[in-house]
């Protein structure tokens, strides 16, 4: 019971450190984010960008910007996830 907690609490902190990833990368990039869920393995994103900018442009710089910070903030993913 107590592992489920400290589990479900890691989670969650996790989640709120990748919203707000989410958030400070489309500022910084100019992106539209309208929506987005996150899930335990993957994330829903509806964002709305200048057409000039390709999708896979965007995806990298989500991907990339955010899956560094988390693998700095909580290291414990490295072993967990890689």
């Amino acid at each position: 019971m107590h592992l489920n907690i400290g589990i479900n609490l890691w989670l969650k902190n996790i989640k709120k450190f990748l919203a707000d990833q989410f958030i400070q990368i489309c500022f910084k990039y100019d992106y539209d984010l309208i929506d987005f869920v996150i899930e335990p393995d993957h994330v829903h994103l509806c964002i709305s960008t200048n057409p000039i900018v390709s999708i896979s442009t965007v995806i990298h710089k989500l991907k990339f910007i955010s899956g560094f910070n988390v693998l700095k903030e909580f290291p414990i993913t490295r072993s967990t996830y890689l």
